[in-house]
């Protein structure tokens, strides 16, 4: 594997200090990225999808991915853009989900809608392995992707999606309450079926990213994940959300009464 990402968001935090991935998750959804990227963007190929405001811990021993998180961290003098300045050091890169393929070796087929992720923390291991902590900002759109030299590296633009569009905010607020009342039952559900991870306990703004936060909350499926992601507007997303959530909830309730 090029890396591990640890299964769960609850074994991440137990890495770290709650208050500080408490922390982390708030200026996410609070952050602002600029709309002109690093050019080329390093680009992360996984089998799971990031969403804005999501942590994402990593384990990297592949090389290639060693020598990318070097040139994010600025560790690598030797990369400059167009313009002959050294653009490393900005601790950003991209997260796109890998369509078909595996994430050793390229060769894989990718999507090209995404999140940017920020590298908040990292650390040398032994054998030049990382351990690296970053968190998905928000979500760009690939234009035009580089050969893997020696890493995957793209244009990207920042996609932001409208908050309200052209839905009036009483019933986007309805979106939003409906979907929270539809998380909750199937949480309930799960721990009926015996999860033990705790339920997250958030209150998300009424925005686009309270939106990815709210469809990061339930695990489903990696490509209804990248679906949500790439939904046009909060409403759109909200829509799409209802209606994985009552299909999830219609499968618990089905193993439930089966034993």
């Amino acid at each position: 594997m090029t890396a591990k990402k640890f299964e769960t968001e609850s074994e991440t935090e137990s890495e770290i200090d709650q208050q500080k991935v408490d922390t982390l998750k708030s200026e996410a959804r609070q952050s602002k990225t600029s709309a002109s990227l690093p050019n080329p963007l390093p680009m992360f190929p996984l089998g799971s999808v990031l969403l804005p405001g999501q942590i994402l811990p990593l384990h990297i021993f592949e090389p290639r991915y060693r020598e990318m998180m070097n040139h994010c961290l600025g560790e690598d003098d030797r990369c400059e853009d167009d313009a002959g300045k050294n653009n490393t050091g900005d601790k950003l890169f991209g997260v796109v989900l890998i369509e078909r393929g595996s994430e050793v070796g390229g060769d894989d087929i990718r999507t090209n809608v995404g999140t940017v992720a920020r590298i908040v923390s990292h650390r040398v291991l032994d054998g030049g392995r990382m351990a690296v902590l970053a968190v998905g900002e928000q979500r760009v759109k690939v234009t035009k992707w580089f050969e893997d030299n020696p890493y995957p590296q793209a244009i990207a633009e920042v996609w932001p999606c409208e908050d309200k569009a052209d839905l009036a905010e009483d019933d986007l607020a309805e979106l939003f309450a409906s979907a929270e009342v539809t998380v909750r039952r199937v949480w309930a559900l799960r721990r009926e079926m015996g999860a033990t991870e705790p339920e997250p306990a958030e209150n998300y703004p009424r925005t686009s990213v309270g939106s990815f936060g709210l469809a990061a909350r339930i695990p489903l499926q990696q490509f209804d994940r990248q679906k949500l992601l790439a939904a046009p507007s909060v409403a759109e997303r909200l829509s799409l959300l209802e209606e994985l959530l009552t299909d999830h909830e219609e499968l618990l309730l089905s193993r439930l009464s089966n034993g």
